[in-house]
């Protein structure tokens, strides 16, 4: 007699043959076989990501053109790269001062030839040692470091000399330069 809360369990076995055997183990071999390959792969993965990257960026940096090369290959134009109009320039000594003082209409710098020209100069220079020195002209024409200065048409220099002449120094004269073109070194 059984039991009634007893359960009964039913196991279904069909039969099988050599060849659906090997079908079944060719799965699972196959199945096994692609889980392997693709663990290999994902754990290669990031080098293989990083060696395309550095590739990548090497192939980028040759056929990259480089910045200098286009800025030297134009040639410079005489035209002017910046320009002032009613403008006044003053230079100042360390102890404050004022040296220099340069007024005038336009003044335009040209850099193939790294020099400025200036419409209608003024000029005023006090020297160390005192005095003044004044000079104008209807333009004038100075390379890049002021070491040269041309004044063209109309041209007048005038040096005062000091107001106080230095203790046992001969008393200096005014001195006056005019021409139509000047140049002073």
């Amino acid at each position: 007699m059984s039991d009634p809360r007893a359960t009964a369990a039913v196991i279904t076995v069909r039969p099988t043959t050599a060849e659906s055997a090997g079908k079944t183990t060719r799965r699972l071999g196959h199945v096994t076989g692609l889980r392997q390959v693709a663990d290999a792969v994902s754990a290669y993965l990031p080098l293989v990501v990083m060696g395309l990257l550095a590739l990548g960026t090497w192939w980028l940096v040759k056929n990259t053109p480089l910045a200098d090369a286009l800025h030297t290959a134009l040639p410079l134009r005489h035209e002017p790269d910046y320009a002032m109009t009613h403008f006044t320039l003053q230079r100042f000594s360390a102890d404050g001062h004022l040296r220099t003082q340069l007024s005038g209409a336009a003044l335009r710098h040209f850099p193939d030839t790294d020099t400025l020209e200036i419409e209608q100069p003024t000029i005023r220079s006090t020297p160390v040692e005192g005095g003044m020195t004044l000079a104008s002209a209807q333009r004038a024409v100075s390379n890049g470091d002021a070491s040269e200065v041309q004044l063209l048409g109309s041209a007048r220099v005038l040096r005062q000399p000091p107001s106080a002449p230095a203790a046992g120094a001969a008393s200096a004269v005014a001195l006056e330069f005019r021409g139509e073109f000047l140049q002073a070194f």
